[in-house]
């Protein structure tokens, strides 16, 4: 019983693939790692709320990663839907 993967990795007709669609260019990557960078450097200073600490070290970290990795899910659904052009 042989199946193919290509069934699994298929998108409807209209979308682009998601690594595509997602795909930051170099100016939205470092944009990316630079906001993270300093969204996380300011949550390093001591806050007397250590939930918004967390929080804004969190999304900092995650941006800048985003940026690293060259892909954003929210670019990619935003493409889907028509709102941005890939």
């Amino acid at each position: 019983m042989s199946s193919s993967n290509t069934d699994l990795q298929t998108t409807p007709p209209n979308w682009p693939a998601t690594q595509e669609a997602g795909e930051l260019s170099l100016p939205e990557r470092a944009g990316y790692v630079a906001a993270g960078l300093v969204l996380a450097a300011a949550a390093a200073r001591p806050r007397p709320n250590p939930v918004l600490t967390a929080l804004a070290l969190g999304a900092g970290a995650y941006l800048a990663w985003r940026g690293a990795q060259g892909t954003c899910p929210m670019k990619a659904a935003l493409v889907r839907q028509g709102v941005l052009s890939a």
